[in-house]
């Protein structure tokens, strides 16, 4: 309802949101539209984990941060940090119930994690690997223009794997005037 719009402690149901992100996409023929928002958003859209997120000493932390607390912005979600194939690497792995068929919003939510990560860090991380348990919605450019990297499609995880240690401390040098830009 229009009401529960305006209560900022009133959470739209998950598969609301999913419709809402597919719909959107189908409407405006905008197959990249998940990417496309991450990319116009930055870590204010967490709530309150926002303010944790920038307190962490450095973008391990900050991911730790969200893992814990993702629920105060998304209550289904998951995310968990697991150790990768390579020695210093780390996989997130996103978990929640409509990932296969939530295709712009799972799109959305690695968009956005990838996003922040490179402004919190100076744009000196970037994901060494992007997996999605979907097939691609969009170009191959698309997705190497915004990630970095060419992700893996019809993955057993939705999940970016990152090198384990950036050495930089989280908001060194980042934008925060609140602007459309900023993290």
């Amino acid at each position: 309802s229009e009401t529960d719009l305006d209560d900022s402690d009133h959470f739209l149901p998950r598969s609301s949101a999913a419709a809402l992100l597919e719909f959107s996409a189908a409407q405006l023929e905008r197959p990249d539209f998940g990417v496309q928002l991450a990319r116009m958003q930055g870590s204010h859209v967490l709530g309150v984990v926002t303010f944790a997120v920038r307190n962490a000493p450095d973008w391990g932390g900050a991911i730790a941060v969200i893992s814990k607390h993702v629920h105060h912005h998304s209550p289904m979600a998951a995310i968990t940090i697991e150790p990768s194939n390579a020695a210093h690497d780390q996989r997130i792995v996103f978990r929640y119930p409509e990932a296969k068929t939530a295709v712009q919003l799972t799109e959305h939510a690695l968009g956005l994690f990838c996003r922040i990560g490179g402004h919190l860090t100076g744009g000196r991380h970037r994901p060494t690997r992007v997996t999605f348990a979907h097939l691609p919605a969009s170009s191959a450019d698309v997705y190497r223009e915004h990630f970095g990297v060419s992700p893996e499609f019809g993955a057993r995880d939705d999940a970016v794997t990152r090198v384990g240690r950036c050495g930089r401390r989280v908001g060194e040098g980042i934008v925060t005037d609140g602007n459309a830009d900023a993290a």
